[in-house]
């Protein structure tokens, strides 16, 4: 069987090694057993599921308790081509002279579009709390003493 052995000489090489250890061995290591056991299982259960959307995603919403408001139009994307020029307000694509709710768009920029409502022009910022400044550069230019060349060998 093993390395030679037979069946008869393994079971009696195993009984005289468990006859060997002391009730306290056993009762020691089967504690020790158990502690490890119940260590793993605690840990398990105290860890969350990270992929799990947290419980206000998951819970239904009672449509009693639901408020209406009426937020400002939101500007979400600006499209900008050769011979058209659109911007994607509240989930709509708008294109030049297109409504959106009472206001109608009249210009679209790289950074922001225009609204005419009856009340004036409303100005939409694609990133209302970014401001872009032109800042002086007072880096000096590089300077290396290394030609470079293009490969070519004469």
């Amino acid at each position: 069987m093993v390395d030679g052995m037979s069946r008869a000489q393994l079971v009696a090489g195993c009984e005289s090694f468990l006859v060997g250890l002391e009730w306290r061995n056993w009762t020691a290591y089967l504690l020790g057993l158990l502690f490890i056991g119940l260590s793993f299982a605690s840990v398990a259960e105290e860890l969350a599921d990270p992929t799990r959307p947290p419980v206000s995603v998951s819970t239904p919403v009672d449509e009693s308790v639901r408020v209406e408001t009426k937020l400002e139009p939101g500007l979400q994307s600006i499209l900008i081509a050769k011979n058209r020029r659109a911007a994607i307000i509240d989930g709509q694509t708008v294109e030049i002279g297109g409504r959106v709710g009472e206001a109608r768009l009249i210009e679209v920029n790289a950074m922001n579009v225009v609204l005419k409502t009856s009340k004036g022009k409303q100005v939409l910022m694609l990133f209302p709390d970014v401001t872009i400044s032109k800042t002086k550069n007072d880096a000096p230019p590089v300077q290396t003493d290394k030609k470079v060349s293009n490969g070519d060998k004469k």
